[in-house]
């Protein structure tokens, strides 16, 4: 499944599995438009369950990809007043 941030498909040397590998500006486009509890934890310090109880009582889900759940990636759009909120 393609993800919504540019990539490169490749395959794995040893296993010969396709993998999906980003450069430094890839991961720059990704962080312009998604964020994780991981990386809001390691910017603000705050605990990864107070980002997400946060995210929880603003009804704050996260992003799917047609409708399939990807993992635990938001937008960031929706979440940055939630952070404002929380930082201030």
């Amino acid at each position: 499944m393609r993800f919504n941030t540019p990539a490169m498909e490749v395959l794995h040397p040893v296993t010969k599995r396709s993998q999906w590998r980003m450069s430094s500006a890839d991961i720059a486009a990704f962080h312009d438009k998604f964020t994780t509890p991981t990386v809001i934890a390691k910017e603000t310090g705050l605990h990864r369950n107070t980002i997400l109880a946060a995210f929880a009582a603003h009804r704050i889900g996260a992003f799917r990809l047609n409708g399939v759940a990807i993992g635990p990636i938001y937008l960031l759009k929706e979440v940055a007043p939630v952070l404002n909120t929380l930082m201030s």
